[in-house]
């Protein structure tokens, strides 16, 4: 709050929103995840925590992926007095390859998800269609037959892309770490990946594509 200039007090909810808005700055990149699991091979120790992340952000602009980023996201959000939990999702290459934050607004889950800047809460409807505007892309929330299920798409012009489904039930600690750890291993991992979002423009790096 101090290096974004954020006041503290004032109303919780419009807090919420302007911190988690700020954090929304930080970029998506696996380098930080790389290099920590280099240096220490074991993927416990390689696990950035949120004090990490923060402190690495504000010193030399670093991010993370999303499961390091939902964990800061949920400790700012839990030092705020927010109750919040992590949700799990699945990609077509994978079971728990992604993860979110439900942050409970009076009583009802809300979704934030660093890693498709939903950076505003989001109440999670699960009978109905939800647009979102979320700066470089609209996305789409949809809901499956499964009420415990809700599907990411984003939308560009007419052409809307299928991304991932979110399992809505909270996951404790422990597997939400499982999958942390298995996200060691994944292809991302051999070679660089980085993105942000300035306004309506996305800089984007894959391997030596920019």
């Amino acid at each position: 709050m101090a290096h974004y200039g954020i006041p503290s007090g004032g109303d919780p909810r419009q807090l919420l929103d302007r911190v988690v808005a700020a954090f929304a700055r930080l970029p998506y990149e696996n380098i930080t995840k790389i290099i920590r699991k280099t240096e220490y091979g074991d993927c416990e120790r390689a696990r950035r925590s949120p004090e990490d992340v923060i402190r690495e952000h504000i010193a030399w602009g670093a991010g993370g992926t999303c499961f390091s980023l939902t964990a800061a996201l949920a400790k700012l959000a839990r030092e705020l007095g927010w109750e919040a939990e992590y949700i799990l999702a699945d990609r077509r290459y994978g079971q728990d390859t992604h993860c979110a934050l439900l942050v409970w607004i009076d009583g009802i889950p809300h979704l934030l998800d660093p890693g498709y800047l939903i950076v505003h809460p989001i109440q999670l409807k699960t009978r109905e269609e939800q647009k979102i505007e979320a700066g470089f892309n609209d996305l789409i929330l949809a809901s499956e037959q499964n009420p415990e299920k809700v599907s990411l798409y984003t939308l560009r012009g007419d052409k809307k892309t299928y991304r991932l489904t979110y399992r809505t039930s909270p996951v404790d600690n422990g597997e939400f770490c499982r999958a942390w750890d298995a996200s060691f291993q994944w292809d991302m991992m051999q070679y660089p990946l980085l993105t942000r979002t300035e306004g309506s423009r996305q800089i984007y790096m894959k391997g030596t594509r920019i």
